[in-house]
């Protein structure tokens, strides 16, 4: 998603009801994970996709408990889905960070070079992990370069 933030000169990201299970007194019990023992029980965001209407969206945390984790108090799981947000606001800070420094054009070659527009885009991870990389690189050419004139501009 960031990279299309970037994309479209956005500056924000809204993510809606991210603690499904959220319950004002720890796991909300119809999440099924409540009581000591519970594996199977219906509403389980752990055990369905299903949970909360389809696919898990909406889900970036699961609730943990005792029987899920081994510890006696409740803790919160980030789900994969979480992780791969938190990658791409990175992603977006490499982008804006390169524009910064004079290399938007740059920024928006590696954009380009697997997001044509918001619903054509190359899917296969090659595409995204080669533009990450390419980022990378130019930003640590770009630190050496600055480090080897004193970090002056």
């Amino acid at each position: 998603m960031e990279w299309m933030t970037y994309l479209h000169g956005q500056s924000g990201e809204l993510y809606y009801y991210i603690d499904v299970c959220d319950y004002t007194s720890g796991v909300a019990i119809s999440c099924g994970v409540g009581a000591p023992g519970v594996k199977n029980s219906p509403g389980n965001p752990i055990l369905s996709n299903y949970y909360s209407g389809g696919w898990g969206d909406g889900t970036l945390m699961y609730p943990g408990s005792s029987t899920y984790v081994g510890t006696k108090t409740p803790i919160w799981l980030p789900s994969l889905r979480l992780k791969m947000i938190r990658d791409g606001m990175q992603d977006y800070e490499y982008l804006n960070a390169l524009t910064k420094a004079g290399e938007g054009t740059f920024s928006m070659q590696q954009v380009r070079s697997f997001i044509t527009n918001s619903y054509t885009f190359n899917n296969n991870p090659a595409g995204l992990e080669t533009a990450r990389n390419a980022l990378g690189n130019r930003l640590h050419q770009l630190t050496r370069a600055r480090g080897a004139r004193g970090g002056k501009n």
